[in-house]
């Protein structure tokens, strides 16, 4: 299956350069369709506004962490098939031990590049 180019992406992150890099690796990618929320809160609004392809949380955000976002995803019954990614910190071993997160996750450890980026998506969303 061919991802869609179109699909509407979220990236959530409280760092405006990580939110940066991250689009501008998608957008090599060729997803043009993206939209970002600096904290979780603000994007669970976002979610109940607007249907996502994707989401790209950080897993290390005030308040409510990327984990705690694709939980609260995964939880809700309007966003059960909505593919999640999870971005972790350099070094950092995130683990997704609930199998319903799990389910519909994956993450990235940073730095990646676009060619990382893409391995990893591809599995969620399909052939770029």
């Amino acid at each position: 299956m061919n991802v869609d180019l179109n699909m509407p992406v979220l990236i959530i992150d409280d760092h405006l350069e990580m939110r940066q890099i991250v689009r501008n690796l998608l957008k090599q990618l060729g997803l043009k369709n993206v939209d970002q929320s600096l904290g979780g809160k603000i994007a669970v609004e976002m979610l109940h506004r607007k249907e996502y392809g994707l989401v790209i949380a950080d897993d290390n955000m005030a308040h409510v962490g990327g984990l705690g976002v694709i939980d609260k995803i995964c939880s809700d019954r309007k966003f059960k098939d909505t593919p999640c990614f999870l971005v972790t910190g350099q070094g950092k071993k995130s683990e997704i031990t609930d199998p319903l997160v799990a389910k519909f996750s994956t993450y990235i450890q940073t730095p990646f590049n676009v060619a990382e980026l893409k391995s990893k998506l591809t599995t969620l969303v399909g052939n770029f």
